[in-house]
């Protein structure tokens, strides 16, 4: 599988094209960077942005950093912080032609998850619950790269000694360019900025903020890559996507029963087929035009007896063409030692993804195959 180099998306602006120009634009609405709530505010700036062309590091030198390290790094707290928390974010917002946002999590023991697209997600965590329920799912997944030991304790002696409350000054910059955000956080939880810039840059009067953003800027020297997806989006509303009960459905020895139904309708006519009743699956009434013209993931599970629970919490499409319902807390398999029934079973996955283009993207299965998409 092709793979985007760890350091790529940490030295650029990672997975997430950069809406600009050269000359001058006019004023669109994006959002504040301190307004986490996702507030729209007006830009008045009318400076030109500069170019928004993302280039990929194709080094393979293991350290060719030119920062002064003025930091000491032999702070011991770091092996004291949870490594399931969050020490880092590195965040990206552009709302100019339409909302995107893409996210980077180094994790307290230096592994890095990466969440991106154009579902709506916030690190403001407090006040949004369904941002929760994403993350905890994002940190059951395989992280994309791992940051050495070493520089990982330096970035955290250096954070954690800049000031939250340092003076600082906002400087419109650009148009149409978005956000770069570089957050530590707390152990309580709260974020400290250490570096942003884009539309409106922050220069903050703290010398270890400074040092902060130099450090970041040789961070790609410091990670190796991981099995994980570079890029992950998915969709946890339950009124895209469910689980039905299905009983018994007889699939041909070589299918995987993983479907791909370009329209409702197909899927409608398949389960017709299957004789599996989807009339519990309902639309609201002003958008029904709307969920009917997206493409359907279904997913059977036809197991041999009964005990068996096959729920799903999430539907999750890595490196933007490998797609895979995420078993939730209450997916199981029948006790080893408990007495069930000799019945075969069945469960229906639904997920009505979007409208995609079958004809230019091959969807892959989590083990390798392919959905099989059905017209």
């Amino acid at each position: 599988m092709l793979r985007r180099k760890a350091s790529a998306i940490l030295a650029g602006v990672m997975v997430l094209f950069v809406i600009s120009g050269c000359a001058k634009k006019p004023t669109r609405t994006t959002r504040d960077p301190e307004d986490s709530s996702g507030t729209s505010v007006e830009s008045t700036s009318d400076t030109t942005s500069g170019s928004g062309t993302s280039v990929e590091s194709t080094s393979d030198t293991t350290s060719c950093s030119t920062t002064e390290d003025t930091t000491e790094s032999n702070d011991p707290g770091l092996t004291k912080r949870d490594p399931d928390q969050v020490l880092f974010t590195y965040e990206r917002y552009n709302y100019a032609w339409s909302q995107q946002e893409a996210y980077v999590f180094v994790m307290g023991d230096g592994r890095l998850y990466s969440y991106s697209g154009d579902i709506p997600f916030t690190t403001d965590f407090e006040n949004s619950p369904d941002s929760v329920e994403k993350f905890e799912i994002l940190k059951t997944l395989k992280p994309f790269a791992v940051m050495d030991e070493s520089y990982l304790q330096l970035l955290y002696a250096t954070a954690s000694k800049i000031d939250p409350d340092a003076a600082t000054e906002k400087k419109h910059a650009a148009c149409d360019f978005g956000q770069i955000v570089l957050y530590y956080w707390q152990e309580d939880g709260t974020r400290v900025r250490c570096f942003e810039t884009g539309d409106v840059d922050y220069i903050i009067d703290d010398a270890n903020a400074k040092n902060m953003e130099k450090l970041w800027e040789d961070a790609s020297y410091h990670v190796s890559d991981a099995d994980g997806p570079d890029t992950v989006t998915f969709l946890t509303d339950d009124s895209f996507m469910g689980t039905l009960h299905c009983g018994y459905v007889i699939l041909d020895e070589k299918d995987s029963g993983k479907y791909l139904f370009t329209t409702f309708e197909a899927f409608e006519k398949k389960a017709k087929e299957w004789g599996v009743d989807i009339s519990s699956i309902k639309f609201p009434a002003d958008k029904e035009d709307f969920y009917r013209a997206k493409a359907v993931f279904v997913q059977l599970d036809i197991v041999p007896s009964t005990g068996y629970n096959r729920d799903y919490d999430a539907f999750i499409v890595a490196d933007s063409k490998t797609c895979s319902f995420h078993p939730s807390k209450e997916w199981a398999n029948p006790d080893p030692d408990s007495i069930v029934g000799a019945m075969m079973d069945g469960f229906l996955t639904y997920c009505m993804y979007k409208e995609v283009s079958v004809n230019e993207t091959e969807f892959l299965t989590e083990d390798g195959g392919t959905w099989q998409v059905v017209d």
